[in-house]
C-alpha cells in the first residue's frame, strides 16, 4: 500500500532528471547535472543494458539493495522494476530476492522459478492482488529461464510481509501427532484476530502476541521461525485496528524483522535485492510516529544497505484500489516537479555523485535527502497496471 508519510519524505529529496525524450534531440534539452544519466528505455524486455550502469555502479558493494516504487498498481514503477532486477541479476550478482508479500504465499512463485512447479501466472495470482500484473507474471518467466541456464546458481525468492489469518493456520495448523498439536485452539483464536480485529480482547491480545514470540524462538518439525514471528506481529497489528498510525508502524518493524532474519539465514544469498514500496524502504523516518522498515534495515546494514526509489511526475492506478490514489501531477518543490523540467521520459540519479549547489535546497535539506535514499529512478508518467487474470 502506497505509504501517506512517503509524499513528505520524497519532498526532502534532492533534484534528480530523466531520458529518452519523446521526440525531441538531446540538443533541445536542458543539460542533465553531474550525477544523472539518461535511461532508454523501462521495458524489460530491452535487450542492452549499458543504460544501466549508474545502476550497477551504485550497487556494487551493496548486500542489500531496496528497490521501490511510489504506489502499487502502476505497471510503469513495475516495468522499471523488472529491467533493474533483470540487470542486477545478470550482471550485479543478486541471487536471492525479498518481495512485499506474505511468506507463504511467494513460496509459489519459489517453487516457480527453482523447480517449475506451476505456472508464472499462477504463483502471480497466489499473491497479493496489486501484484496481479503481466509484467510480473513476465518477469517469474525470466527467472525460471535464468535459473534453468544457470542450475548451479539460481535465484531464490521469499516473502517477508505477514500472512492473513488462513495462511498463518496453514502454516502452523494440519499437524498430527507432532509438537503444534496441543497449541491448535489457541492457534485457531489468534489466526481468527488477525483476519477481524474487532474480536480483539486484551487477554486474547496478550495471549496471541505471546504465543508468537515464543514460536519465534525455535523452529518445529514442521514450521518454522517465519510462521512464529508473522503470528505475533499479525496479532499486534491486529490489536491496534483503531490506531493507524501505530499499526503501520508495526507492519513495518515486523516487515524488519521477518527480513532480517532471513537474511541472517546462512543459505541466503548475501546480494539481496527487497522489492517494496518507497515510504517501506527509506533509511530515516521522517514520521516519529511510524517507523519504516528501511530505518531498521539501516541500523543493521549501514553502508551494505542501497535503497533507489522510482518515482514519477505523474502516475495512474487501479480506480478498484481506493487506498491507492493516482497522481495527476507531482507535488510542487518536489524531485518529481524538478524533474520534469528536463524534458525526459527516464532518468537515473546517482544521489552521492550530485553536486550539492545543484539540489536546490537548503543544506540542512540536502543532508536530509541524501539519508533517506542513494538513487532515484525517474519516470514522466507511470501508466495503470494491466490485472493480469
Amino acid at each position: 500500500m502506497r505509504n501517506k508519510f512517503y509524499s513528505l519524505a520524497i519532498l526532502l529529496l534532492l533534484p534528480s532528471a530523466c531520458a529518452t525524450s519523446s521526440g525531441n534531440t538531446n540538443k533541445d534539452l536542458p543539460p542533465l547535472p553531474s550525477g544523472m544519466s539518461e535511461i532508454r528505455s523501462i521495458s524489460p524486455s530491452t535487450t542492452k543494458d549499458d543504460d544501466l550502469k549508474p545502476i550497477l555502479a551504485l550497487t556494487e558493494k551493496a548486500e542489500i539493495i531496496g528497490l521501490g516504487e511510489s504506489a502499487h498498481t502502476s505497471e510503469g514503477f513495475y516495468q522499471a522494476k523488472a529491467r533493474i532486477v533483470q540487470t542486477l541479476v545478470s550482471k550485479g550478482g543478486v541471487r536471492s530476492i525479498a518481495f512485499e508479500d506474505s511468506f507463504v504465499s511467494v513460496q509459489s512463485v519459489n517453487d516457480y522459478i527453482l523447480a517449475g512447479k506451476g505456472s508464472a501466472k499462477d504463483a502471480t495470482q497466489k499473491l497479493y492482488r496489486v501484484w496481479h500484473s503481466k509484467t510480473i507474471a513476465d518477469l517469474f518467466d525470466w527467472l525460471r529461464t535464468y535459473n534453468k541456464e544457470h542450475p548451479t546458481d539460481p535465484v531464490k525468492i521469499f516473502g517477508f510481509d505477514f500472512a492473513n489469518g488462513t495462511q498463518t493456520l496453514a502454516a502452523l495448523s494440519d499437524y498430527s501427532n507432532n509438537d503444534l498439536g496441543p497449541l491448535q485452539k489457541e492457534i485457531k483464536a489468534c489466526s481468527a484476530l488477525i483476519d477481524d480485529g474487532d474480536k480483539a480482547s486484551e487477554a486474547l491480545c496478550k495471549s496471541c502476541i505471546d504465543l508468537g514470540a515464543a514460536l519465534a524462538q525455535e523452529s518445529g518439525k514442521t514450521f518454522d521461525r517465519t510462521a512464529g514471528i508473522s503470528l505475533g506481529f499479525a496479532a499486534k497489528r491486529a490489536c491496534n485496528i483503531k490506531d493507524i498510525a501505530k499499526r503501520n508502524s508495526i507492519r513495518d518493524e515486523g516487515m524488519a524483522a521477518l527480513l532480517t532474519m532471513k537474511l541472517k539465514d546462512p543459505t541466503t544469498i548475501k546480494k539481496t535485492l527487497v522489492w517494496s514500496a518507497n515510504g517501506h524502504l527509506q533509511k530515516v523516518a521522517n514520521n516519529p510516529a511510524v517507523r519504516t522498515m528501511g530505518s531498521y534495515l539501516q541500523e543493521a546494514y549501514k553502508d551494505k544497505l542501497v535503497v533507489i526509489y522510482i518515482a514519477a511526475d505523474r502516475f495512474d492506478t487501479i480506480p478498484q484500489f481506493d487506498f491507492i490514489t493516482p497522481q495527476e501531477k507531482a507535488a510542487p518543490g518536489s524531485p518529481e516537479a524538478w524533474l520534469a523540467t528536463y524534458q525526459r521520459d527516464y532518468i537515473f540519479a546517482d544521489l552521492s555523485k550530485i553536486p550539492l549547489e545543484t539540489m536546490g535546497l537548503t543544506e540542512e535539506n540536502k543532508s536530509m535527502a541524501t539519508a533517506y535514499i542513494d538513487g532515484i529512478f525517474y519516470l514522466k508518467h507511470s501508466p495503470v497496471m494491466k490485472l493480469y487474470e
